[in-house]
């Protein structure tokens, strides 16, 4: 539960990036929640299969981009 405070944190402005610990759980957690979330959302306009692949492409085009832009900052 300290993690969703924490992440409320960030989003406030009240707490950085810099706050949240570096651990691959917390990833893969928040990536599931950012698929469920994302896939109860797409699922109201398409198919569920359809919402999964979005959500599915959506997730390796944010991870592919995230991990080009920390390769160039070093």
């Amino acid at each position: 539960m300290d993690f969703v405070v924490l992440f409320i944190d960030v989003c406030l402005f009240k707490r950085g990036p810099q706050h949240v610990p570096a651990s691959r759980f917390l990833l893969v957690l928040s990536l599931i929640a950012y698929a469920l979330v994302g896939e109860v959302l797409l699922s109201v306009e398409a198919d569920w299969w359809v919402a999964a692949l979005q959500v599915a492409v959506e997730a390796v085009l944010l991870l592919a981009f995230t991990g080009v832009v920390l390769f160039l900052a070093g």
